[in-house]
């Protein structure tokens, strides 16, 4: 039953209407919202009508009509408790009960998460927080480090505690984690990609799609000497680097490989590998960067050898991080759809009903942000006309 404090709507005064409305209103959306679940026990009739400040006679009256729109059922002797088909009655898919839901990825602490990912893991939460916690469900990190190291019986066991999970996509490892996990009878949703077990529905975004967006841009906008900086990922899929070859190259651009500048993930190194590269010279008008943190680093490397971003040359990320709203100059980026993913995640694990088919996998979209940082050709051309004219007139 739940506590006082966790009654989950309170009384206006103020508002419009009969206290009697307000009271099966607001039982109404509680149950609607999954805040009151099937089979949960409402408080007493002396209770509420003391917590909310009303006549019990109204709480009475409401309790009464709730029941006999079926929302309620009264159980003698011990109390009156949410109908198994209230949320159906009320038009509301039905959900799976959820308690305690893990966020399972490849680490072996929360605090050994790369820092380059943890815009990933805020939006993520941020989003699976949006639809499960308004349901109580608590959101666990499960750092998979330590767990999958372990013998399956131990793995099975450490699992007990949860409803289901959400798992991040790790090659190798979480494959093997939801296989546990769905042999215990537990369901699981995974995020990013991976192959996948036939039981596990993911939610993923378009990312040949999204790169296919910068590199249009960029063409769009005039620029042909196009180069790329970040991970020679060519040996997984989806590939960011062969997904911007295979657009460049439907348009008659070429990239060759002395425009092709690999950068490991790792923070700091895009700097040191652009600025030893920069000292050779640079055969590009515009660069695409893998992600915007290796972005912030290149654009930093081209101002210290005296390269000008965008007037001598264009510069685009990709993930469209918080940092860019205070970087200048302005990085156009591809903003990619990370609490929408999580959004998604959480929606298809609630109403994945047990014995129900399984849900479909759900593939979404990244959009482009398009700023000052890749303007067209003329454009940029006039800009740097105009920066000459007045370095002359200074002079």
């Amino acid at each position: 039953m739940p506590r006082h404090g966790d009654i989950p709507f309170r009384i206006n005064r103020h508002a419009p209407g009969t206290l009697f409305d307000q009271v099966v209103d607001g039982v109404k959306s509680a149950i609607a919202s999954g805040l009151l679940p099937p089979g949960e026990q409402l408080p007493t009739e002396t209770q509420l009508s003391r917590h909310l400040d009303v006549n019990r006679s109204t709480i009475s009256r409401s309790y009464e009509r709730l029941r006999w729109e079926g929302l309620i059922e009264q159980q003698r002797g011990r109390g009156s408790f949410v109908a198994a088909d209230a949320p159906q009655r009320l038009g509301v898919a039905p959900r799976r009960t959820l308690r305690r839901v893990g966020l399972a990825y490849a680490a072996q602490s929360r605090g050994d998460i790369p820092m380059v990912q943890q815009f990933l893991m805020f939006d993520l939460i941020d989003g699976l927080s949006s639809v499960l916690e308004p349901l109580r469900v608590d959101v666990c990190h499960l750092p998979l480090g330590n767990v999958i190291d372990g013998a399956p019986e131990r793995m099975a066991d450490s699992l007990r505690d949860y409803d289901g999970f959400i798992v991040i996509a790790n090659p190798g490892l979480t494959e093997r984690f939801v296989n546990v996990a769905h042999e215990q009878g537990l369901p699981s949703v995974g995020v990013g990609w991976a192959d996948w077990p036939e039981h596990t529905p993911s939610v993923t975004y378009d990312q040949s799609h999204a790169v296919g967006l910068a590199a249009e841009h960029l063409i769009r906008q005039g620029y042909r000497r196009i180069g790329y900086v970040g991970r020679d990922d060519r040996y997984i899929a989806p590939s960011k680097l062969q997904s911007f070859i295979n657009v460049l190259d439907a348009h008659g651009v070429a990239l060759p490989s002395k425009r092709i500048h690999v950068v490991p993930i790792d923070t700091g190194r895009a700097f040191q590998t652009m600025f030893e590269r920069l000292g050779r010279g640079l055969e590009c008008d515009a660069l695409f960067v893998d992600t915007d943190y290796k972005a912030i680093e290149t654009v930093n490397a081209l101002l210290a050898h005296g390269y000008r971003v965008p007037e001598d040359i264009a510069v685009m990320g990709y993930d469209d991080i918080y940092e860019l709203a205070t970087f200048h100059p302005q990085l156009s980026s591809i903003r990619t759809p990370r609490r929408q993913i999580g959004v998604c995640a959480a929606d298809l694990l609630v109403h994945w009903l047990p014995d129900a088919p399984q849900p479909d996998n759900i593939v979404l979209q990244a959009k482009l942000v398009e700023r000052g940082s890749t303007p067209a050709v003329v454009d940029a051309n006039a800009w740097a006309n105009t920066s000459q004219a007045n370095t002359s007139q200074s002079q």
